[in-house]
């Protein structure tokens, strides 16, 4: 199997997130890295 690799680097979102009441209630910046390992050359062979 190979791996192929999707990787999002810098996303951006607003999100609400937090310990305190005044946290939850107000969105806030994030900014993620997220990689993701897959075989897709059976994706490859198709259009499934």
């Amino acid at each position: 199997m190979t791996e192929d690799r999707v990787l999002l680097r810098g996303l951006r979102v607003m999100a609400l997130c937090g310990a305190l009441a005044e946290e939850r209630v107000r969105a806030q910046p994030f900014e993620v890295d997220v990689g993701l390992g897959a075989d897709l050359a059976p994706a490859g062979l198709s259009d499934d």
